[in-house]
């Protein structure tokens, strides 16, 4: 610490310069991992809360005769009673949100209240007899709360122009998650727009994930396929395969498609480096009498490289606990800017850490080999001159 104090005593401009660049560049690196971080355990929080073995399927054909909603009910009513299934891919419009903004939906079937649910912040799940009845209920995100009223006590939704009771708020309590802008209800209550297409068309097109605890879908499957035909021409049913989790697919994403806040924090990385090194060659220069001094006293080349390298790493370690210090302010007072998450995770301090130590090298390597050239005969020039 004496050695960094004296280096920020001797040239005070420099060294503010330095950490100034070196704080801007970790804060934008540790604010970009924080980014990432958060989709990552986001992910994994869900993944320990999705449906159990689910498996994908598609189903299609030509319409017989216009459908409703009761044609999930020909569909579906014969699957097992240890097993549900959500139709997927699905888009709806909450009545007062932007126009032309669509959530996520999933449209359950299931006939056993015990089965696997989405997990609730505050509310109750709707029944097995609402998705039999094809009861107007819905579960939604956090994050679509503000469209619901009130009215005779109870909570309602429009969805598609039509009003929705909404019987509980889907999520995890003081966490973002993707199922924050997603809507939950049974399929049978789906809204008249959704089969508008289908009915024009005269065709039905749909897919889903069957789920349960033992995974086997085999009855299931025999009676969908058995209705399928007796409603629909040309009848396709086809197993998709199991559903693979998202969370190790967050990181090859992040890395392939790069998000703007991380370019930008590796371009302006790469610039406080260079100007890192041309510090330290400026400081080798300055001293040349000094190092020619400790060769003279039997100081060692290693020695000299150590000193040097010892000086950035502690720039660098203070500009690292300043740019931590400076986010957890950040992330206790605003939380969050523009979408990009500031609160810290493990990740941030060993990535910082990492920046660290390579900053420390890289920004040392070109002046370490100008400091080793320099002779004990430089102390006597400089004093001389």
């Amino acid at each position: 610490m004496k050695l960094i104090m004296s280096r920020i005593k001797n040239s005070p401009l420099l060294s503010c310069l330095l950490v100034f660049g070196l704080v801007t560049s970790i804060l934008l690196i540790s604010i970009g991992t924080s980014f990432v971080s958060s989709l990552f355990y986001g992910e994994k929080t869900i993944d320990k809360n999705i449906a159990p073995n689910g498996e994908g399927y598609t189903l299609d054909g030509n319409l017989k005769k216009d459908c409703n909603n009761e044609i999930f009910n020909q569909l579906f009513s014969g699957i097992d009673n240890d097993t549900g299934l959500y139709l997927n891919n699905l888009y709806l419009h909450v009545d007062g949100s932007e126009v032309n903004s669509y959530c996520s939906a999933s449209a359950e079937y299931f006939k056993n209240d015990d089965i696997w649910h989405y997990p609730l912040v505050s509310g109750k799940y709707f029944t097995a007899d609402d998705v039999k009845n094809g009861n107007k209920v819905v579960l939604i995100g956090s994050s679509l709360d503000e469209y619901s009223y009130k009215k005779n006590n109870e909570k309602y939704i429009k969805i598609e122009e039509e009003e929705y009771r909404v019987v509980g708020i889907i999520g995890f309590a003081n966490q973002e998650s993707r199922w924050d802008r997603r809507i939950v209800m049974p399929c049978t209550s789906l809204p008249k727009n959704c089969f508008e297409e289908f009915n024009d068309n005269k065709y039905l097109g749909i897919s889903f994930i069957m789920y349960s605890n033992l995974g086997d879908y085999s009855k299931s499957e025999e009676f969908m396929k058995s209705q399928g035909k007796s409603i629909l021409k040309d009848f396709s049913f086809e197993d998709l395969g199991q559903i693979q989790s998202n969370s190790d697919q967050v990181l090859s994403q992040a890395a392939e498609n790069p998000d703007k806040i991380l370019s930008i924090a590796v371009i302006g990385y790469l610039v406080t480096l260079v100007f890192a090194i041309n510090i330290t060659i400026f400081w080798i220069e300055k001293r040349k009498y000094e190092i020619s001094v400790r060769k003279a006293f039997g100081f060692t080349s290693g020695s000299i490289m150590k000193m040097i390298f010892t000086e950035m790493i502690g720039f660098a370690i203070i500009s690292f606990i300043i740019a931590i210090i400076m986010q957890f302010v950040l992330s206790v007072v605003v939380g969050s800017i523009a979408d990009y998450t500031l609160q810290l995770y493990l990740p941030n301090l060993v990535i910082g850490l990492v920046v660290v130590l390579v900053t420390a090298l890289v920004t040392t390597l070109i002046p370490v080999i100008k400091a080793i050239k320099v002779e004990p005969a430089e102390a006597l020039k400089a004093k001389e001159g």
